[in-house]
Order: C-alpha cells, then sequence, then structure tokens
C-alpha cells in the first residue's frame, strides 16, 4: 500500500491530508471512452465467438443451419424474444460507441479551424454530423467511413443469427359423403391427373383417416385451418350431407405452402375455408374467419359462390363435421452460420476502429472535441480575424452572408426568449422527422388499409402465416439473407434515426452548456483537464440525456426486432414426412410489435419536440456553441489587451468586462462595451447596449 500511495503534506489547508495514488491511472476524458468502447467491443466478439464456436461444435450442421434445439413454438418464440433483446441492448452499445468515435474523429484541430477561417469557412463544433467530414485529411476520414459502414452489418443481420424455424403440412382436403365414416368405397382415379399410382397413394390416405382420425366441429375445424401454417393436423375430410354408398369422396383439393405448378390436384390459396372455389381462382378470399367460425357452428357450405367448380355434387352441400388427421409438431431454435460469420468480421473491424480512433487521438495535438476545448485553445490562442464580434451567433454566422466581409463594427444587445429549438437548424429536424414520419405513415396507412381486428387478433411475436411475408408461388423463396435484409432494413432506418436524434439533443445541450457561464463561474469541460478543469467523460450529451436515450434506442431496436423477424418453415408432407428438399424462408411480423413501436417511436418525437419548445436559454449571452467561428468570437479578449495566462484553466464566467472604449462610432455618441470570459467579476450585458 505504501508503494503505490503517498501522503502530501501542505497541498491542503493544515491538519487535512490527502491520499494520491501514484500507480497506474485509467485514462481521463475522451481517452477513458474511447478505450471503454474498445472493451465493450472487444468483450461482444469474445462472447460471439465463444457462443456461435460451442452451438456448432456441439450440434453441427443441418441445411446450413446449426439446430439448438426443439421445444413448442410458444417455447422458441420466447427463447427468441429474451436472445434478441441481449442483442439489441448490446447492438446498441455499440451504435452508441461507435458515435462517440465518429465524434472524435469528425472533430478539428486547432490548425484546420484557422486554415478554415482563413478562407471563410467553420466548422461544426461537440455535435455529430456529417459535413465535417469535406474538410477531415484522408486518412481519419477513412476511419470514419470504415466505422459507419461496418455498423451496418451488426443492426442489418445480427438480429438473424438466431431463427425460428416453423412446421407446417401440406395436406389434403377431402369432401366426402355421409356413408364416408361407415365404410364406404373410396374412387380417386377421377381425382389424380397423373397416374393410377397417385389414385392409389390418395386412396390410402384416406383410408387411414377412417381409423386415425380426430372429430372436430364446424367451429373448430375452420379455426384449426384458417391458421394456414397448420402444424397441429394434417389431412382433413370435411363430412357433407350428401348420401353417396358407391364412392364417397365427393371432392378433392391439397393446400402447399408454396403452391408449386406441378401440383397434380387443384391447388388452393390462403382463407380456403372461406369459399374453396374462389380460392382456387384468386390468391385469397377477404373475409372474416373469426366471424365465419361462429357464423358458421351448425352450417358450413365452403364449396359455394363461384361459377367454376369442378364437383358439382357439393356445391349445394353443407359441412357437419371434420375428420381430421392430429400431428403434433416441435419449432426449431437455430443458428445461421453465415450471418455469425459477418457479424463478427464486423465487429473486429469494428474493434480496429476504436483502437484507431485511441491512436488519432493519442497523436492529435489540440483536438476540438468539445465546446470547452475550443473556448480553451481560442482564449490560449484569440483568432484575430474574428476579433471584436463578441456577440456573434451561430446564426449569424450560418445566415449572415456579409459576416466574414464585416468590419469590426459594435453590435447592440437585444435580449429575447429563445427556447432549445432556436439551438438547432431546420435541416436537423428534417433529417429526424422526414424518415421517421414516413415510416409511422407508411406502417400506420397498412394499418388502415388492411382489418385492424383481424391484426390484433393475432399475439406479439405471431408465427402464423398470415403474418409471414411470403408470396404464394415458386418463383418467389426469401433465401436467408434475402430475408434477413428484409427483416432487419426497419433496423438500420432506426440506426440512422438515433443517430438524427442524438444530434438534435447534443445540439441543444450545448448552448444551454455554453450558457451556463454567463450565469457562473464554471471549469472547462475539456478532453484533457488540467487544474480547475472538469473531465470529459461524455463528449457534448450529458449522461441525464444520454443513457435514457440508449435504454430507450435499444428497446425500439428489440420492438422491431419483434415486429419484423425472419423465420424459415419446415415443409411436412401429406404423407408426415419431412420434407428435406423444400425449405421456406419468410419475413415474419407481428401486429401487436407493430403497434407498440409506432407508440414509442411518436413518444419519443413528442419527448425531443417538448424538450426543444421547454427548454428556456439564458438571454445574457448569444447561441455560439456549435459553431467554430462564433466561439473563436465570443473568446476575444477586449481590445489593446490580452488575456490573462492559463486563464482557460481558472474558473470561468462570461458577460461584460466593463471596459468601455474612448472612441466614439457613431454620431449618436453612444459608448461600446466588450464581453468575454474572465476568471473575475463580469456583469450580465445590458439590453440595448452596443458591444464589440
Amino acid at each position: 500500500m505504501a508503494g503505490r500511495y503517498s501522503l502530501l503534506e501542505n497541498s491542503r489547508p493544515k491538519g487535512i491530508f490527502q491520499m494520491k495514488s501514484i500507480g497506474p491511472r485509467w485514462p481521463r476524458g475522451c481517452h477513458g471512452g474511447v478505450t471503454n468502447a474498445i472493451i465493450l467491443g472487444i468483450s461482444t466478439l469474445i462472447l460471439n465467438t465463444a457462443i456461435a464456436g460451442w452451438l456448432v461444435a456441439a450440434n453441427g450442421f443441418d441445411h446450413n443451419l446449426v439446430v439448438m434445439g426443439r421445444r413448442s413454438c410458444k417455447s422458441t418464440r420466447n427463447i427468441i424474444t429474451i436472445v434478441q433483446l441481449i442483442i439489441n441492448v448490446l447492438a446498441t452499445l455499440l451504435l452508441a460507441a461507435s458515435n462517440y468515435c465518429m465524434q472524435i474523429l469528425s472533430s478539428p484541430l486547432r490548425e484546420e479551424v484557422d486554415a478554415a477561417h482563413a478562407a471563410n469557412k467553420w466548422w461544426w463544433i461537440g455535435v455529430p454530423n456529417c459535413k465535417n467530414l469535406r474538410y477531415l485529411p484522408w486518412k481519419r476520414r477513412l476511419l470514419l467511413l470504415t466505422l459507419a459502414i461496418c455498423s451496418l452489418p451488426v443492426h442489418l443481420l445480427w438480429n438473424s443469427t438466431i431463427i425460428q424455424e416453423l412446421p407446417t403440412n401440406n395436406y389434403l382436403i377431402a369432401a366426402v359423403s355421409t356413408e364416408f365414416v361407415s365404410g364406404a368405397p373410396i374412387d380417386a382415379f377421377n381425382f389424380a391427373y397423373q397416374s393410377l399410382g397417385e389414385a392409389e397413394r390418395i386412396e390410402e390416405r384416406l383410408e387411414s383417416m377412417r381409423h386415425n382420425f380426430e372429430n372436430l366441429t364446424v367451429a373448430k375445424c375452420i379455426i384449426n385451418y384458417a391458421k394456414e401454417l397448420v402444424s397441429d393436423y394434417n389431412n382433413v375430410a370435411l363430412v357433407t350431407n350428401v348420401h353417396n354408398s358407391s364412392n364417397s369422396l365427393l371432392g378433392l383439393w391439397e393446400y402447399d405452402i408454396r403452391s408449386p405448378s406441378d401440383q397434380t390436384l387443384y391447388p388452393l390459396g390462403l382463407n380456403w375455408p372461406c369459399n374453396i372455389t374462389q380460392s382456387m381462382a384468386v390468391a385469397t378470399v377477404d373475409c372474416n374467419l373469426a366471424k365465419l367460425a361462429i357464423s358458421n357452428a351448425t352450417y358450413w357450405n365452403p364449396f359455394s359462390g363461384h361459377p367454376f367448380n369442378s364437383y358439382p355434387s357439393v356445391v349445394d352441400s353443407s359441412v357437419g363435421y371434420c375428420l381430421a388427421q392430429s400431428t403434433h409438431r416441435t419449432c426449431r431454435i437455430s443458428l445461421t452460420p453465415t450471418i455469425v460469420w459477418i457479424v463478427l468480421a464486423a465487429n473486429l473491424l469494428k474493434v480496429v476502429c476504436f483502437y484507431g480512433t485511441l491512436i488519432v487521438l493519442r497523436n492529435s495535438s489540440n483536438p476540438l472535441i468539445t465546446t470547452g476545448d475550443a473556448v480553451e485553445s481560442f482564449i490560449s490562442k484569440p483568432d484575430p480575424k474574428l476579433s471584436q464580434r463578441c456577440l456573434s451567433s451561430m446564426s449569424q454566422v450560418k445566415t449572415d452572408p456579409k459576416f466574414w466581409a464585416a468590419s469590426e463594427m459594435p453590435l447592440q444587445w437585444l435580449p429575447r426568449h429563445q427556447v432549445g429549438l432556436c439551438g438547432t437548424s431546420l435541416s436537423m429536424w428534417l433529417w429526424l422527422f422526414v424518415p421517421a414520419v414516413t415510416g409511422i405513415g407508411s406502417v400506420t396507412c397498412l394499418f388502415i388499409i388492411k382489418d385492424l381486428n383481424r391484426f390484433l387478433s393475432f399475439g406479439f411475436s405471431s408465427t402464423n402465416k398470415s403474418e409471414l411475408i411470403i408470396q404464394n408461388n415458386d418463383n418467389i423463396n426469401f433465401g436467408i439473407v434475402a430475408g434477413t435484409l428484409l427483416a432487419n432494413t426497419p433496423q438500420i432506418i432506426l440506426s440512422y434515426i438515433y443517430t438524427a436524434y442524438n444530434a438534435l439533443i447534443t445540439s441543444m445541450s450545448s448552448h444551454s452548456e455554453l450558457l451556463r457561464y454567463s450565469t457562473k463561474r464554471h471549469g472547462l469541460r475539456v478532453t484533457q483537464p488540467i487544474r480547475m478543469q472538469r473531465s470529459s467523460y461524455y463528449l457534448s450529451l450529458p449522461y441525464r440525456f444520454s443513457i435514457p436515450l440508449i435504454i430507450a434506442s435499444a428497446i425500439l431496436h428489440w420492438l422491431v426486432s419483434e415486429s419484423f423477424f425472419l423465420v424459415r418453415v419446415i415443409t411436412y408432407a401429406q404423407d408426415g414426412t419431412e420434407d428435406r428438399e423444400e425449405f421456406v424462408s419468410a419475413v415474419g411480423y407481428s401486429s401487436y410489435a407493430i403497434l407498440v413501436s409506432l407508440a414509442v417511436m411518436v413518444f419519443m418525437l413528442l419527448a425531443i419536440l417538448a424538450f426543444g419548445l421547454g427548454m428556456r436559454y439564458s438571454r445574457s449571452m448569444p447561441l455560439a456553441a456549435t459553431c467554430s467561428a462564433s466561439i473563436a468570437a465570443i473568446c476575444q479578449p477586449a481590445q489593446g489587451t490580452e488575456f490573462e495566462l492559463d486563464l482557460a484553466k481558472l474558473p470561468l464566467s462570461w458577460g461584460s468586462v466593463g471596459q468601455e472604449f474612448a472612441d466614439v462610432y457613431d454620431q449618436y455618441g453612444r459608448r461600446v462595451k466588450h464581453a468575454t470570459f474572465s476568471s473575475g467579476r463580469v456583469s450580465p450585458l445590458e439590453g440595448g447596449a452596443f458591444y464589440q
């Protein structure tokens, strides 16, 4: 203990001792923040690699997937929900770390700012932005763009590393006479057009149903087969009120999730319980299946209503009950190794970029990362081009075309009520609200066009085929990668919205932080604090804002992963065997999760709007944060004077320093004052007074 610490006397008042560490210290400020990002990236990489390696070694490959387990569909979906929650938390933390490093990489050096000011240009300071890219040296620009690009696979693919495999049955639908149950003959030759062998196989399947079936009421039959992703039942016989003892088979159809064109029987589309003959003619039949089950509890006629009917004997018949073959199948949880390797590569590249950011930070002299860094730099070395313009605001620099050509003329201070919105720009709000409102509006229109009640009939993380984005033909079959890209495209939009949201709230907070110097003395918050300066573990967004934003973003990413998700459908043939060659990859969506996601997104948009309108800025200082030119203008010594040595290392306040110039600048004899940073006493700006 004695070797690591020493007691320092005379550093505090008499009788008080200070324990000071003389051992290695954890990096402070931005160095500590980037170091934490590196640790996060390495930890995530090791965790992903270890889990993926163990799963592959323990389970092996099955059709390019690693089957991790078989459980009930509800259990597998719950497990995937928990896993995706963890994934989205880690992905959001990596996104925040990437945003942190990209802001550092986009921050200018002092010499770069001086060159820009000499060319009548300016840099953004302390706020995430893309406009600084055009001025960055190519190495930093390449590192920043690489970091941004390698963030895409993390949000675009990571959620689909674990997928659910859903079982479904391809099955026969047979309309039979009342005598079917009592053993009347079955002749399927006229129903199978390819071969006698096919007819014999159909007859065998129907014959087995006489001895191995579950008797379902009409309502239960409709409800179970209207799921359309049917895993509990296979072939079904619809027992009608028609009497035929010579051939109990009256009609024959088949349902196939892929509906291939080479089917031997009449293929059925979705919602066939509403009307079989219409379902043969069109892809879907619009009807309310829940109401159908209730209204047809005792009388169900799915055979009429369309002129195309090859089985006239059943047109006017009704179904009394169903005989269904029971098949209780389980779902699978599978790992997609190809996607895992891509995510691991992106994770590794992200760690390399984090380390590159740390090297850039260590090798850079005077990087202006925070507003405090810029204030310290311009106090230590004022920019002569912007002298005697102490009331220059960010809006004046951006909107006044004569700003750079103006002479050192005094400006009158006219205090105004300003809210948080004034610390941003219209373009920043448009970059956030246009994509967000467009996405919300598109999904809302989908709910309006479709039947909202039908959407809400499915639960959270639904796996009904009615909520699978899949086309009912054989030339559209989403592959794993294609389905992953489709399912996770909203994640990229959310990542962009997070960045835009972060930039908005950071800009408003930066102005608020700078304005506090006009009301109270503070030490500057810089990346390399000395003496009375403060450390900068966060850049420009305080933890009280950044932590809730990260939590909200993680929740929203998770909700969207529950709203749209990749699934693979395992098909079982009519004889009950698994089809090992035909898999259907699809994108599932959950109506409830989509509604909750929309609610959270709307709440976040309203929250930042309320924040911008509710924040009140001090009326004793111009809004100068985030703009290098306006910051340089408010950090000028009084005319004919210089700042005291090491002024930037002391607690500072901003205001009128009380000096008045002898010269009269206009015919009214008005005297001109000056406002700047000082470690001594300053006075608030006077409304109507002139300053330069």
